[in-house]
């Protein structure tokens, strides 16, 4: 567990620090928007914190501009996510915690500055990445759960989402037909070298919401699932849904299956059922300005080399791992 007496003091002497000189170089400007986002949880609780967080607040008004230029054209958050979802692939904890930890101190400097685009890129892709439990995470729920009581909204989401996938590890494994899938799309992804980041239009999937079934007032084995998510408004859109009896994947179609519809830029899955607790499914979800209506869900993958406009996301529907209301 974190020593607060220690944290408190190491917080205390770099706000003191930093808020005595320009930060004009790189390394200062971080590390005083950091000190900042560090010192914000415990401000209520301590006065010594409040006083100096005040003061270091001051001095970042005065540099805003160009502590901001600063510090966004230093957050190389793609080659980071990159470098963390092969750590989670090849099963290194040691190095996956170390980018989980980088990760966590841009979320904490981006909050600072009211970034919230790399914040949104990297809470939505370490959801996507842990949503199957990989094996590299077994064993930080407790470390997940220290951190919490430190960090602001960014840094604690990211923890609780880590910490919930942690408790899984042991427990649950998507089949093998449902782990196929996202290693294809994750190799899709390195071969297109494809970022979000680069995006002007919103595509993504949010995490699911699961919840028993019940009728006449008893639960059934059943699990329902609902699922929402961003596209350009006039993009065609494809769902499809892959588990061990569809390995091909069941293509959804939008007014008629699953009360499959969409609402401007924003589409809903509201209505499939998952068989009982065990059951684990994988949502695929794919768009772009023209999109053939056919095509099988592994010809659109393999056309998806030589069509840069296309957009591919994927989330886990696991009982175990998913929101319930």
């Amino acid at each position: 567990m974190t020593d607060p007496d220690a944290w408190k003091a190491e917080v205390l002497h770099a706000l003191a620090d930093l808020s005595s000189r320009s930060p004009s170089a790189p390394h200062d400007a971080w590390r005083l928007v950091l000190a900042i986002g560090e010192a914000r949880p415990s401000r209520a609780s301590a006065h010594d914190v409040e006083v100096a967080l005040q003061r270091a607040e001051a001095h970042l008004a005065r540099y805003r501009d160009e502590v901001e230029r600063v510090v966004s054209s230093g957050l190389h958050v793609e080659p980071l996510l990159a470098d963390w979802a092969a750590c989670l692939q090849q099963g290194h904890p040691e190095e996956a915690l170390d980018q989980l930890l980088a990760l966590e101190e841009i979320l904490v400097g981006a909050e600072v500055l009211g970034l919230s685009a790399p914040i949104q890129r990297i809470l939505t892709e370490v959801a996507r990445l842990v949503a199957p439990a990989p094996a590299a995470l077994a064993g930080l729920e407790l470390l997940a759960r220290d951190r919490l009581s430190l960090r602001g909204p960014a840094a604690r989401a990211l923890w609780d989402t880590v910490s919930e996938a942690a408790t899984r590890v042991p427990r649950s494994a998507p089949p093998g037909v449902v782990t196929a899938w996202f290693s294809r799309l994750d190799r899709l992804r390195a071969d297109l070298a494809r970022g979000v980041s680069r995006l002007t239009e919103r595509f993504d999937v949010e995490p699911p919401d699961l919840a028993p079934v019940t009728a006449l007032g008893r639960a059934s084995s059943e699990w329902q699932v609902r699922v929402e998510g961003h596209c350009p408004a006039g993009w065609r859109l494809r769902l499809f849904l892959v588990d061990a009896a569809h390995p091909q994947g069941v293509p959804l179609r939008e007014g008629v299956d699953a009360d499959f519809r969409r609402v401007a830029d924003r589409w809903i899955l509201d209505g499939w059922r998952l068989d009982n607790a065990e059951d684990i499914a994988l949502l695929i979800v794919l768009a772009a300005p023209t999109l053939p209506a056919g095509e099988s869900l592994g010809s659109l993958l393999d056309a998806a080399a030589t069509s840069p406009e296309l957009r591919v996301a994927e989330v886990l529907l696991n009982p175990a791992s998913g929101r319930t209301p």
